[in-house]
């Protein structure tokens, strides 16, 4: 397959609709998203196989990716997005 990361350049190269681009969302707002994801992940890992500390990691990824999340939210509403 020659072609096959031709073809994938060209998939993400590629102009999307205005309502699909990431242009102007603040990256702590992406960043935060992950790392909320991250935390319940942990969170459930560690309540899964019983441990406390993971489950405690979790919950504080999960915490600061809000913050991380609500810090890229007020910078978008103060440029007008």
């Amino acid at each position: 397959m020659a072609h096959s990361g031709g073809v994938a350049a060209w998939y993400f190269m590629r102009k999307r609709p205005a309502a699909t681009r990431t242009v102007g969302v603040d990256h702590d707002r992406i960043a935060g998203s992950a790392k909320q994801a991250m935390g319940s992940a942990k969170e459930g890992a560690g309540s899964l196989i019983g441990d406390t500390k993971l489950q405690a990691e979790g919950r504080a990824d999960k915490i600061e990716g809000k913050v991380q999340n609500t810090v890229g939210g007020v910078k978008d509403t103060l440029r007008g997005h």
